[in-house]
């Protein structure tokens, strides 16, 4: 018996598509907005299926691009009820638990974490110095390369998960839009926000990377 090949998705999405779904145009479900910040363009009707993802992007084996599959689907259900009933789990419940997994994994997996370990395995690199020389470990280096790789990627966001529990007692809120004025969502749609800086100016408390 032939073994049937497996099927890799050859656009692999760093915003999962039914989270952007949440934002499509009219709620649609097929079509999302897209504004290009570098060429100052924009697109009312851009196609779900092929936005906020590259090719292979996680890999050609398909391992990586399955566990976020399985991720997914175990979280998409919870999303959909919150805007459904407007009413998030009870803290400290399964539910919440693999909503704040889910969050962590959207921020680990995205280009722009990848891009942060690439330039500082550059910096590392180009810089020399009396205080860089000789304290650098030599496992940094290869150390940030690994993280790079398929198989790097696939650990770190599976380890994501050991930090769940350290977020589990904040507080969270459902903040509910009235206004004729649309949410939007960016290609890095995780904000961190940091209440010590609450008074510090020029908006440092709150932080968006847009790519």
């Amino acid at each position: 018996m032939v073994q049937k090949k497996k099927q890799i998705p050859k656009i692999q999405h760093f915003v999962p598509q039914f989270f952007q779904r949440f934002f499509s145009f009219e709620n649609n479900g097929k079509t999302i907005g897209m504004f290009e910040t570098n060429r100052n363009v924009f697109k009312s009707h851009v196609k779900i299926s092929s936005h906020l993802g590259k090719k292979y992007f996680y890999g050609r084996d398909g391992e990586l691009e399955e566990w976020l599959a399985k991720l997914e689907s175990d979280s998409a259900p919870i999303f959909r009820e919150i805007w459904e009933k407007e009413k998030l789990p009870i803290p400290r419940s399964t539910n919440h638990f693999k909503i704040l997994h889910f969050l962590i994994v959207l921020d680990i997996r995205n280009p722009i974490h990848f891009k942060i370990l690439k330039n500082f395995e550059q910096k590392l690199l180009n810089t020399k110095s009396k205080i860089s020389e000789g304290n650098i470990s030599a496992n940094m280096i290869p150390g940030l390369q690994e993280q790079q790789s398929d198989k790097g990627k696939l650990r770190s966001l599976k380890s994501a998960e050991l930090l769940v529990p350290d977020l589990l007692n904040l507080k969270y809120k459902l903040i509910k839009n009235k206004t004729s004025n649309p949410f939007i969502i960016s290609d890095n749609p995780l904000i961190m926000y940091n209440q010590f800086l609450e008074k510090e100016t020029g908006n440092l408390a709150a932080k968006e990377i847009l790519d």
